[in-house]
């Protein structure tokens, strides 16, 4: 098994990175965010092999608890490799704990591609592991906040860029104001 990978990035595109390590290109899948499109240097990605009849997929993450959100969501019934990546493309594991705090499911179903009872199993097995992402009760989004959110997303900017701008805001802001701060420093 292999993983983890420290290597320079000779290209990368919005799914793939290709890291020369000592002389060797591994292409590894990562999630389509802002942050793995850009990587350039030397770095290090917690990757997971993924072992099929025809292929050796290898998929990477840049931190320690992507790579357990992932290696989690693979536990879960019908997701497998593929879909687990395309989750966390668009759902960072603080979004994935604040459902699973919450225990509210339809923070999950806003993700492109997943449907209800997927969102359920999600939030289920998460819960029933105990799996730590690093997210506590008082860490939770308020309402007006998860808003600016999602109209910031729907004004094509990242998830997880919005996510941590808006957070950093006061709770009494307006939603207006939310998405104006938002939009002047995204």
């Amino acid at each position: 098994m292999i993983r983890r990978l420290t290597g320079h990035v000779i290209e990368n595109d919005p799914s793939n990175v290709t890291l020369d390590v000592h002389g060797v290109g591994y292409l590894i899948a990562v999630p389509a965010q802002s942050e793995y499109t850009t990587l350039h240097g030397e770095i290090t990605l917690h990757t997971y092999l993924a072992v099929r009849e025809t292929a050796l997929d290898l998929y990477g993450f840049l931190t320690p608890l992507e790579h357990t959100c992932f290696t989690t969501l693979l536990n879960i019934p019908k997701i497998g490799p593929k879909s687990a990546l395309a989750i966390m493309s668009q759902a960072r594991p603080a979004m994935i704990a604040e459902a699973v705090l919450s225990n509210d499911p339809t923070k999950l179903q806003r993700l492109s591609g997943i449907g209800k009872k997927t969102c359920e199993s999600i939030v289920q097995y998460f819960k029933n592991k105990n799996i730590d992402l690093g997210i506590t009760p008082t860490d939770i989004l308020p309402p007006v906040h998860a808003d600016a959110i999602e109209a910031l997303v729907t004004l094509g900017y990242d998830r997880g860029l919005a996510r941590e701008l808006i957070r950093t805001q006061p709770p009494d802001l307006s939603l207006n104001a939310l998405i104006t701060y938002g939009i002047k420093n995204l």
